[in-house]
Formats: structure tokens, sequence, C-alpha cells
């Protein structure tokens, strides 16, 4: 009997010990729970209790999840016709059809995008473009355009490039700046322009951008019309390149074909066959342009005539000293807000006016005094800028008479001061252009070489 009693006693040890190792064991299947392959338990991704299964309604990546924004029924899915963002929402208005925009109501900017440094008068209600490149962009739904503008001659520097005022016209996207420029007549009172006409039925872009610089002519902006109406504005594109420069960066003379003779008529001005501007479209960039033919970099001195009077270039206009400014023609009271646009390539221009004036005037200590001041220009632009890349560009004007090019290595040598900052650079074109000023075909080519030259060193 005794022998049956503790026979009994370790079978029911033995299966104690199984159930207590059962309940403490590492592997999934043993224990309470039913193998994790068991649709029943709850660790299985395949059980429709688990939050973790797709199918489960409260995993909130299930489409039919209410809080799920691709969810049909969720009040934020842009789709869904309750929300009041959307258009077919039947308690959403629909956008009233525009046809006619007056800046005296403001600038439209949910029907109009701007370019280049403008300024906007709420006084009159209009938008002054007078900067080479400024101008404007509309989408809309019909046949035809027009817009309203007053254009009048500058008397900064009288006959300094004489003739109207010139605009390329660019529709549906067309990147042809050449035949695309239209003339518009010295109007002291707004005037009605016709920017397109009997296009097809339909939805068009136009945009408008000022071929002529300031210091000739101005043009601004008091509205525009069209025979259907607004749609909204094109997304402008991301990158942003910002030219300073001389009659190179104005486009003088790109209107003609390459060693022809260069005039003095606003005719042959094209800022927009500049190479800068050609640069910017080559990289899918917006761009803005402040220049003035004849500029320099800085003022120069070398002694005194017979009366008196110092020989230097002190009555030159001199970028640095005017670009605050909106416009060069601006009073010094309308001041351009830097932060307003932040450039992401800076492009430089200027030099060539210093050069052919050292020519004439034997500045002392001529190559010192244009370092000095380039290197000056460069630190207040990345104070403005911190984040652009700053280049220098040379190599392109020709002129027998008084040869740029062989100054070329100060311009190297300026930019070899800025090594710390990494990010200012010099770029010199392989050879300048037949005569003069480039011409369009030069420009598009140098500009084509330049954007190249900068994919590779920004990693564009």
């Amino acid at each position: 009997m005794k022998r049956k009693l503790f026979a009994l006693f370790l079978s029911l040890c033995m299966v104690f010990s199984v159930a207590a190792c059962g309940e403490n064991s590492s592997d999934p299947n043993q224990g309470n729970n039913p193998p994790i392959d068991n649709p029943n338990n709850p660790d299985n991704p395949n059980n429709p209790d688990n939050p973790n299964n797709p199918d489960n309604p409260d995993n909130p990546d299930n489409p039919d999840n209410p809080d799920n924004p691709d969810n049909p029924d969720n009040p934020d899915n842009p789709d869904n016709p309750d929300n009041p963002d959307n258009p077919d929402n039947p308690d959403n208005p629909p956008k009233e059809k525009i046809s006619s925009l007056s800046l005296k109501e403001g600038t439209h900017e949910e029907y109009i995008n701007w370019f280049g440094r403008n300024l906007y008068d709420e006084r009159v209600g209009s938008v002054a473009c007078n900067n080479t490149a400024a101008g404007f962009e509309v989408k809309f739904y019909g046949t035809g355009i027009s817009f309203s503008y007053l254009s009048e001659k500058q008397t900064q520097l009288p006959g300094f490039l004489a003739g109207n005022c010139y605009v390329c016209v660019q529709i549906d996207g067309s990147e042809d700046y050449v035949s695309s420029r239209k003339m518009l007549r010295v109007r002291s009172t707004p005037t009605e322009f016709s920017l397109a006409e009997g296009l097809e039925e339909g939805e068009h872009t136009v945009a408008v951008y000022k071929a002529t610089e300031a210091y000739c002519i101005s043009l601004e902006v008091y509205g525009v019309k069209t025979d259907g109406y607004f749609l909204d504005p094109p997304a402008k594109k991301a990158l942003k390149v910002e030219a300073y420069g001389d009659s190179i960066v104005a486009g003088r003379g790109s209107n003609r074909e390459p060693g022809s003779t260069e005039t003095d008529e606003s005719e042959q001005e094209n800022g927009l066959m500049a190479y800068a501007a050609c640069t910017a479209r080559a990289l899918g960039a917006q761009y803005n342009a402040f220049c003035v033919s004849g500029s320099c970099v800085g003022n120069y001195y070398n002694g005194t005539d017979a009366q008196g009077n110092p020989y230097s270039n002190e009555g030159a206009v001199v970028i640095p000293k005017i670009c605050m400014s909106y416009s060069p023609t601006a009073s010094a009271t309308q001041l351009w807000d830097f932060a307003s646009w932040q450039p992401d390539i800076v492009l430089i221009e200027l030099g060539t006016n210093d050069i052919i004036g050292n020519y004439t005037y034997r500045y002392d200590q001529f190559e010192a005094q244009l370092k000095e001041n380039y290197t000056n220009f460069i630190s207040e632009l990345r104070a403005r800028y911190p984040d652009a890349a700053i280049v220098v560009c040379c190599g392109v004007f020709s002129y027998a008479k008084y040869p740029v090019t062989p100054y070329n290595h100060l311009f190297t040598e300026i930019v070899e001061g800025f090594k710390e900052d990494g990010n200012v650079y010099c770029y010199t074109f392989a050879t300048p252009c037949k005569k003069g000023h480039p011409a369009h075909s030069e420009a598009q080519k140098y500009g084509e070489d330049l954007a190249a030259y900068l994919r590779t060193a920004l990693s564009l």
C-alpha cells in the first residue's frame, strides 16, 4: 500500500513539474496561448483582433479606419464631398470667374506671379517693373489677353539709350526670347496693349518680362484683362538666380548678329538674351537682374589736372552704391527688401568699365583698388545672402582699342581671397565674343556653358 501511495505521489510531482515548465517556457507554442500560427493567438498578425492586422478596422493604415486620411468618409480626405476645401462640396461656393484684374485692388498674387525687383504703389494702383527681366505671369482660359501700362523715358542720363520700351511676351511656355519681343511706345498715361489674341479657346499661360534696362525707360503695370477668365497661376520655379552687372547683364547689343555694328538704340537691347538670363533659364530658375550700362564696381582717382579737377570716374554709376534701392532709378527711400527674395546663385559681371576707364586715366594703384572694391562688394552680398553661391564672371567683352581680357587674372585673385567662405567662385569664359557685347546667339552659348559649370560645381 505504501508503495502505491509513493508511486502516485511521484506521478503527481511530474505532472506539476511539466506544467510549471510549460508556463515558464519561451516557446510561443507552449504555455496557455494557442500556437503562434493559430488564428486565435492574439499575437498572430492574421488574428482579426490584432491591432496590427491590416484588416483590423482599428489599424490606422486600414482604409476602412475612419481616422485614415485615405478613407473616403474621413472629412479631411480632399476627395470627400463633405471636405470644405473640395470644390465639389455643394456648400463650397465655386471660385468666381474673374476676367479683369485692376491693381488698384492690390497685386492679385492669387492670380499673378510677379518677377524681378518690383515696387507696388497703392496710391495709383500700379506695380513698377522697371528692372531688366522684371514682369509677371498669368494663366487664363480664353483666346486673348491684354494689359494696361505706362512707360516714360528716364532723365538720369539724357541720350543714354534712345528708343522705346521692349518686353518679351512668352505664350504657353515659349523659350524663344528673340522673336517674342514687342515694342511698347512711350505713354505718360495708362494705355491698353494686346499681349496675345486669336489663340485657340482654352487654357493658356502668358509671361511678360521687361527687356530694356531701367536707366533707359520705365514700365508700370496697372492691370490685366482677358476675354475669358483667370486661373490659378503656375507654380514658381524653386531655384533662384540673381545677377548684378553692367551693359553685359543688361543685354546691350544682344539683338543683333555676332560681329555686326552696335548702336545706342533700345531696339538692340534685350536683357532676356544676356548670358546671365540664359544661364538662369538653362538651370530652370527664376531670375532677377540689377544692371546699368556703363556701371562700375567702384571709384578710382589719379591726382588732379591743371584746374585742380581730379582725374577720376567720380561720376560713374557704381552698382554697390545703388543696389540697396529696388531699381537703379529709384529714390534712396525706395529700398529693396533683400530678405524677401533670397537667391541660390548670385552672378556678378562687373569690372569691364573700370578697366576701360583705367586705359584713359591711368588710376593710381588701379589693380589694388579694383580688387578692394570687388572684395567689399562680395562681402556685402555675403552678408545679405548668407547661403548663396556667389560667382564672379569675366571674359566675354571684346574691345580691340581697350582690351579687357588681360585683366582676367584679377578676378581669379579676388575670389582666392574667399577660400574660407567656400561658396565663392570665379568663372572665366573660354573666348570673348566677336565684337563689343555678345550677340544673342553668343550669349545663349555662354549661358549654356556657365550653367553646365554650375551644375557640376554646385551639384545641382
